[in-house]
């Protein structure tokens, strides 16, 4: 299946706060979902109250449920540290008659 919004690819973003009171270093890696990708900025450290964006892509969107995770390590595949649990569903459904779904209920409204 192609991804969405007419043949582009999904795409999420999941972002990271450091409200530690010193600079961390982070590595990311996903787990249970080998269909996406993921772009991030280089590894350098997260200082105190600073942000960083994770972004995952998808090229197809397989029809079914998927569960995984993006893992957070404090080292290049290392021990776990945290997960931030994603939980993708997606219907069997023809793009058009989505749109038209969509479009009805934004009608109603």
């Amino acid at each position: 299946r192609v991804g969405v919004r007419r043949g582009q690819r999904a795409r999420f973003r999941v972002t990271l706060w450091n409200t530690s009171p010193r600079t961390v270093e982070v590595h990311y890696r996903l787990e249970g979902l080998s269909f996406m990708s993921l772009k991030y900025s280089s590894r350098r450290g997260l200082a105190p109250g600073m942000s960083e964006s994770v972004e995952l892509f998808a090229e197809q969107l397989p029809v079914g449920e998927h569960l995984g995770g993006l893992i957070y390590s404090a080292e290049e595949s290392g021990p776990e540290l945290f997960r931030c649990p994603i939980y993708l569903r997606v219907p069997e459904m023809e793009p058009n008659l989505l749109e038209v779904q969509v479009c009805e209920r934004i009608a109603a409204q």
